[in-house]
């Protein structure tokens, strides 16, 4: 399918998402940034690990993102992750290419590459970590995965970079572009299906939350429909767990996002909010009084709450003003003998 003029896909071209949802919009919002708001913007573009190291700790994503001033040592979960990884990419690139991999030869290559980096002396083992043990967990979870690799036919794409602008579901240019790296894009038929690669300790079933699933689905979607011209179907994550499931339950198991208008329009609010406040808007429109906040689905407790409260604000475009912030607290505090406070 060839690419529509500037990468305008409007609403209307939603249909081979879910064509009987409404499109959802906030209401009254003026232009995200002004011009010179956008010149002295502090980052070139987000990415999905952006966004989230930003809702989780501001002051991190200062000294990551702006800053440029990253971590001199990585952990051994995250290694394994990323030597895991490259086994599977060349898996899939072998795939691609119609030749034989040798998924021995593939894991010891790779487990060189790690063995370096901890004669290099890079990685952060802590009290009880070891290359010997990490080894172990990437070899268990190689093979975990080449006993259950999904039946992908058709390849796209594997390890796919991107940084571009993107439109919103209006076919509006956002203004700042977004970046990420797509494990694998294939097609079932005539759909674009995005995968994408998880070491897991502990497996998030299909019928759980997963706020940071959906928004990195979003990202790709929006990345994937500039590049390829096409409207994503769905984004499978397919979690590989690194240690046996002792009741025999599959060691690989996908969360699958099926893309929806409303999960899209989610992540148009968390990113707008995002580039709003670090080009230095207050949280209260000086203008309309709208008063938005951004969520933390990412903390260890409490986050389902605020997700679902964020996400109940989107999905039903409900707008909070100071004015009646105002009257409900003075509501609320006069109930108990209490001042409002001074806003």
């Amino acid at each position: 399918m060839s690419k529509p003029p500037n990468g305008d896909i409007s609403a209307t071209a939603l249909g081979g998402i879910i064509n009987f949802l409404p499109i959802l919009t906030m209401k009254n919002m003026k232009t995200l940034i002004t011009k010179s708001q956008l010149a002295n913007f502090p980052v070139p573009y987000l990415s999905m690990s952006a966004i989230r190291n930003y809702l989780t700790d501001r002051q991190s994503f200062f000294r990551r993102y702006v800053r440029l001033e990253f971590d001199e040592k990585e952990s051994p979960a995250l290694l394994e992750g990323k030597t895991l990884h490259a086994i599977i990419e060349g898996y899939w690139k072998a795939k691609q290419e119609g030749k034989e991999f040798n998924w021995s030869e593939a894991v010891d290559l790779a487990l060189q590459d790690f063995s370096q980096r901890d004669v290099a002396g890079v990685v952060d083992w802590g009290k009880t970590g070891s290359f010997e043990k990490s080894a172990k967990s990437v070899i268990q979870a190689a093979e975990f995965y080449q006993a259950a690799i999904p039946d992908y036919k058709e390849i796209v794409a594997v390890e796919k970079k991107f940084v571009s602008d993107f439109e919103d579901l209006d076919g509006k240019t956002m203004p700042i572009a977004l970046k990420g790296f797509c494990d694998l894009i294939v097609k079932d038929g005539d759909d674009y299906i995005i995968v994408d690669h998880k070491t897991v300790t502990m497996v998030k079933e299909q019928n759980e939350l997963a706020p940071a699933f959906e928004m990195q689905a979003a990202v790709y979607w929006f990345l994937i429909r500039k590049e390829f011209g096409v409207n994503p179907k769905r984004m499978i994550f397919d979690q590989i767990k690194k240690t046996k499931c002792r009741d025999g339950s599959p060691q690989v198991v996908p969360y699958v996002i099926e893309y929806t208008p409303v999960i899209l329009q989610r992540f148009l609010e968390i990113y707008g909010r995002v580039v709003r406040e670090l080009a230095g808007q207050p949280l209260i429109d000086e203008e309309t009084g709208i008063v938005q906040f951004l969520p933390n689905p990412f903390a260890a407790f409490g986050w389902e709450e605020s997700w679902q409260d964020f996400c109940e604000e989107v999905d039903t475009q409900r707008q909070w003003t100071l004015g009646e912030i105002k009257t409900i607290q003075q509501n609320r505090y006069s109930d108990k003998g209490v001042e409002a406070l001074d806003i």
